[in-house]
């Protein structure tokens, strides 16, 4: 029987590709709101399964010299370079602690990360400025770097000064900005890209109404291998850990204990995970389903030997149970829960 392996949308996973990315050149797009540490925990996990299957481009909302200044600082000894970034950007939603911390995750934790920044020219006068003098010091002013440097400069000058922050100027620059670094690596290289959630949902207009967004052009130069997942639309999470509910498995009556549940704003949509203690040696008898959940999409810990109980809300209120155990089941080399019937 062939399996149907369930991508918990709870908080994000609702792209096959993510987890097991079939062939090359694919790009996903999160998108985030800015220095909210719920979505921050989630990027640096989801980036954490793309670390680990190789990936190392992460594509970010700021500056190219932004990036670049971060690539210096994954190389360096200490938090100079990031303090001073800190400084530049310090009357911003990027200035925050959750921010912070994200940054030195992925130095600790992924230390082969490769920042590219594609975003226009903020903070141009001072961080602009003191990279392009950096290039200059260091023998680089004929350099590539050195002419997408002026490039950014002028970018974020017309948009401040000319455009007054016009999105109908911006959303094409971020995209050609994005495409240009994307096309300059390697052919068949996958990357992440994390982005203001305004700027990643393909088929729609920017803030304002007046011109299609980044990702919405992106689209049209990738096609399919662009993918997006909105963490705005995702992420909120009820307060019913420790709830209980009885359920029968084989005929037995047992305990349910609510891990974690989460619904969408938007639709009504969510998602609870429950475990039930005791059960797994009368469930692992029990008949298979044709479902298994990756165990990295479960919002929560896992145990192995362990049932565990999937509810699906759709918007107009069905709810879908599924239960499943996990046996330590490999599917597409990652562990598993496998789905099972309850009633044997």
């Amino acid at each position: 029987m062939e399996k149907v392996v369930s991508f918990l949308t709870a908080l994000v996973m609702t792209i096959s590709g993510f987890f097991f990315p079939q062939t090359g050149g694919e790009i996903y797009l999160l998108g985030e709101s800015h220095s909210n540490a719920t979505m921050t925990a989630k990027e640096l996990e989801l980036w954490g399964e793309c670390y680990d299957q190789g990936m190392r481009d992460l594509f970010v909302e700021f500056p190219y010299y932004m990036g670049e200044y971060l690539n210096l600082w994954m190389d360096a000894p200490d938090d100079t370079i990031l303090t001073q970034i800190f400084a530049d950007i310090s009357d911003t939603a990027g200035a925050s602690q959750v921010v912070w911390d994200f940054f030195h995750t992925i130095k600790e934790q992924y230390p082969e990360t490769v920042f590219h920044g594609t975003d226009v020219g903020h903070c141009y006068e001072t961080m602009g400025a003191r990279y392009l003098a950096y290039l200059e010091q260091t023998g680089q002013k004929d350099s590539e770097a050195y002419r997408i440097t002026l490039e950014n400069i002028e970018q974020g000058r017309s948009y401040y000064e000319d455009h007054d922050g016009d999105y109908a100027y911006r959303e094409p620059l971020m995209a050609q900005n994005f495409q240009r670094a994307y096309d300059a690596l390697p052919a068949g290289t996958s990357v992440m890209g994390i982005y203001g959630a305004e700027h990643t949902n393909p088929g729609e207009l920017d803030p304002t109404g007046s011109a299609p967004n980044m990702a919405s052009q992106l689209q049209e130069v990738y096609g399919d291998k662009l993918h997006s997942t909105d963490l705005t639309a995702t992420v909120e999470e009820t307060e019913r850990a420790g709830e209980t509910q009885t359920v029968t498995i084989g005929g037995q009556a047992y305990t349910a204990v609510l891990l974690a549940a989460y619904r969408r704003p938007a639709t009504g949509e969510g998602e609870a995970y429950w475990q039930v203690p005791g059960a797994y040696d009368v469930a692992k008898g029990l008949p298979l389903s044709n479902i298994v959940y990756p165990l990295p999409n479960f919002p929560c810990e896992t145990e192995q030997g362990q049932v565990y109980i999937v509810e699906t809300t759709q918007s107009d209120g069905t709810v879908e149970r599924n239960f499943c155990r996990t046996d330590g089941e490999i599917y597409y080399d990652m562990v598993c829960a496998t789905g099972f019937i309850p009633e044997g």
